[in-house]
């Protein structure tokens, strides 16, 4: 059996918050005292100290609770757009896949960001980005969440959205030109749609939507980029529970279509 002598945090007990008022209140009438001349006795001036020293410990651990609060804050939001980023979206499907509310999910991937920033440089880049998300996020309904999950790619959360209408927003968010690097351009993006709730009326699991939309995603891209689908089984490979999807879509293989290399 361990000795009390042997253990550190039991020769010096932690003050609880009573005996810390204690000895802030003997530190006040110490204090006090000496201001009005009167003589403070030894035992109340060492308490008055250590009442001090108590008081500045406790001003120092709020301000950096406070300090690694505002880190974890800025750790978990992206620099270049502030949006939230990726653990947040974790978090958000987990939840959403546990709670088993009907969710929407759109992966937008963003289009011609290599040659912007080939051509006009990382800063027109970097400000071509904050544009797609800006619209982006004019396009988030009310009970949603717009997230970047790193590189080109973004991540819209909605509760209570028709897919359909979830596209139909984001259609008029990008809708408009804009001026990058004295150019003017139009946002372009591949932006694939799916949601938990089937026809069946039954639920997919909210991450099987999100591999979903990311099916989508793939296709447009086969097909040239620009385009914003919500998921068709008859048209989107359907991947399998662990996310991967096959390499051929439905439509791929179909009689007399080229499935062989480009």
């Amino acid at each position: 059996m361990p000795s009390t002598h042997d253990d550190p945090d039991r020769r010096q007990p932690a003050a609880g918050p009573g005996l810390t008022v204690a000895l802030l209140l003997v530190a006040a009438a110490a204090v006090a005292a000496a201001a009005t001349g009167h003589r403070v006795p030894a035992t109340a001036g060492a308490l008055a100290l250590v009442g001090l020293s108590l008081a500045r410990q406790a001003v120092t651990g709020r301000r950096h609770r406070q300090q690694l609060d505002h880190a974890v804050a800025a750790a978990r939001r992206d620099p270049l757009t502030g949006l939230p980023n990726r653990a947040l979206a974790e978090e958000m499907l987990t939840s959403a896949s546990r709670g088993g509310a009907p969710i929407t999910v759109a992966l937008v991937d963003v289009n011609g960001l290599r040659a912007i920033n080939n051509e006009l440089g990382y800063a027109a880049g970097d400000a071509y980005l904050r544009l797609v998300a800006g619209g982006l996020a004019e396009a988030v309904p009310p009970h949603g969440v717009l997230v970047r999950l790193g590189g080109d790619e973004f991540l819209l959360l909605a509760w209570g959205t028709d897919p359909q209408g979830l596209a139909a927003r984001i259609g008029a968010g990008l809708a408009g030109p804009a001026t990058i690097g004295g150019f003017r351009a139009r946002p372009r993006v591949s932006a694939g749609i799916a949601t938990t709730a089937t026809t069946g009326g039954g639920l997919i699991d909210a991450r099987h939507a999100l591999a979903r939309a990311d099916s989508v995603v793939a296709g447009i891209k086969r097909d040239g980029g620009d385009q914003i689908r919500v998921f068709d089984p008859a048209r989107d490979a359907e991947p399998a529970r662990d996310g991967t999807r096959p390499v051929l879509r439905p439509r791929d293989s179909a009689p007399g279509t080229d499935t062989g290399p480009a």
